[in-house]
């Protein structure tokens, strides 16, 4: 590599295929980073990426330098390929899994269907106001762990443990993993990925119990949102065939629960901010029409389909019913 980037800038929050592609960068450069620049927009104009990467920080999904941009399966191989990298041929065994576990998680969201999908809730852990730098590290290391196995099998190396002394060495977290039959990005597979790897013991039992509270911790919210979004009023509406329902509250796991039931999901938070949210919906239409009313107060997400006035921007002036309307008015084009 020509470079060695002391940084990286990425849209925040960072989710499982950035800082994938993070580690994969680190490792190719062999040094880590030591600043993360975090953008509320994954815009960012040719010159503005030339100036990051005249200071050596290294974009990952922003701009022409996203993994849709370059052609790319995930942000992964993104990284690989913008550093000039053939990721078909000049990657270990364990990238190589990497970028093929990245790939199929943003066609069809696989991984999450694993027993304590580790991939599942992380950005949850956001929102339940986990500390960012921490939870960024702790998936870092479970990314790490993950290629080290790969590579140590696939260079026919021997484990520094034997897994038959790991149950009886860490009872408790063995037991508390063991529907997650080892998939990989669940504290299982990660569970046996440190023990291979030979650290701590000590270590190993923190490491992995993080991840064990956390998914309970996660489970825990998502019942009493399920509960909440079944007793709460909402807003009922449809156009077009498309169903929709819109509601006024905090609590994130609202939409979790209820975007997945309907077409459009409304969710105006108690500050003003708010989100309109689609299946990968095309809502161009309401995005011009909301830059016209209250420009540069929301961002259009078009892959995901959602309109998004963030706590980054200035808050919505349109009540929920207001905003309802304006999605009857301006809905989702039929492709």
């Amino acid at each position: 590599m020509a470079t060695t980037f002391r940084g990286v800038a990425t849209p925040r929050p960072l989710l499982p295929d950035e800082i994938s592609a993070l580690v994969v960068l680190e490792r190719l450069q062999d040094s880590p980073v030591s600043e993360i620049k975090f953008h509320n927009y994954s815009e960012c104009s040719p010159e503005q990426i030339d100036e990051l990467l005249v200071q050596r920080v290294l974009p990952i999904e922003l701009g022409d330098m996203a993994y849709k941009a370059v052609g790319a399966s995930s942000a992964t191989e993104a990284v690989i390929v913008n550093l000039g990298l053939d990721p078909t041929t000049e990657m270990t065994d364990g990238v190589s899994k990497l970028i093929e576990l990245m790939a199929r998680r943003n066609q069809s969201g696989y991984l999450n269907q694993n027993h304590m999908s580790i991939p599942r809730i992380l950005g949850n852990l956001y929102d339940l106001g986990y500390d960012e730098m921490d939870l960024i590290e702790r998936f870092k290391d479970v990314v790490g762990s993950f290629l080290d196995d790969k590579d140590r099998r696939a260079e026919g190396r021997v484990p520094t443990r034997d897994d038959a002394t790991m149950e009886s060495t860490l009872p408790e977290v063995v037991q508390a993993t063991k529907k997650c039959q080892f998939a990989s990005f669940t504290p299982g597979r990660y569970l046996r990925d440190l023990w291979r790897r030979g650290d701590p013991v000590d270590q190993i039992h923190e490491k992995v119990s993080f991840w064990i509270g956390a998914w309970n911790r996660f489970q825990e919210e998502y019942a009493k949102a399920k509960t909440e979004w079944s007793e709460m009023e909402k807003i009922n509406f449809s156009v077009n065939g498309f169903s929709g329902a819109a509601v006024e509250t905090n609590n994130r796991f609202i939409a979790k629960v209820g975007a997945p039931t309907v077409d459009i999901f409304v969710n105006r938070r108690l500050d003003g901010h708010a989100a309109i949210m689609t299946l990968g919906r095309d809502m161009s239409d309401l995005a011009k029409e909301l830059e016209r009313l209250e420009p540069g107060r929301w961002y259009y997400h078009q892959p995901a389909g959602h309109m998004i006035n963030g706590g980054s921007s200035p808050v919505s002036g349109f009540s929920l019913v207001q905003l309802v309307e304006l999605v009857k008015s301006f809905p989702p084009l039929l492709r």
